[in-house]
């Protein structure tokens, strides 16, 4: 159980404490984003790597770029999404983690209304704050190669260039 902690005072006495919150959710479904990005970067590597050149060859329309914008946009979202609540989780474990409500919710007011009773130490977020870091950090790179994928999709049309007319002399 994640929210079980054992608190020591000075005199080695231990008392089980269950924590009220989970915010495991937030960090279940910013991993689950993680493997997703990560699975279809693979997939989306072996295709524009292996098959589109020989479609383009071919003069065949690739219709898995327009797939791929689809699901480069999903994946923005999902970024954004999983980021936020990884946040939200965080701000949500600070809360939880402070002195004062470790001692109101879990009820050890009596354990550690005596000075020097109870050893705290700050909790510190630092990986946390990277991880958060780098989910932002990965909305934006997503969101900065869907304008790349928009591109090579069929929605993006090129336009042709006007031929002058032969010169004649």
């Amino acid at each position: 159980n994640p929210d079980f902690h054992k608190f020591d005072d000075a005199c080695e006495t231990q008392i089980p404490v269950t924590l009220a919150g989970d915010v495991s959710p937030s960090a279940s479904w910013y991993v689950f984003v993680g493997v997703i990005a990560f699975l279809y970067c693979m997939v989306a590597l072996g295709y524009y790597v292996f098959i589109e050149p020989t479609l383009r060859e071919n003069d065949e329309i690739p219709t898995y770029n327009n797939v791929d914008l689809i699901i480069t946009g999903v994946m923005v979202f999902f970024w954004l999404t999983g980021a936020s609540t990884m946040a939200w989780g965080k701000n949500q474990l600070d809360f939880i983690l402070t002195h004062g409500n470790i001692v109101k919710e879990a009820a050890l007011k009596d354990f550690c209304e005596t000075p020097n009773k109870c050893i705290v130490t700050a909790a510190t977020f630092v990986k946390l704050n990277a991880s958060v870091a780098f989910g932002f950090l990965n909305f934006f790179l997503w969101l900065g190669s869907l304008w790349f994928v928009w591109k090579e999709a069929s929605f993006f049309k090129r336009v042709p260039l006007a031929q002058s007319p032969p010169a004649t002399a």
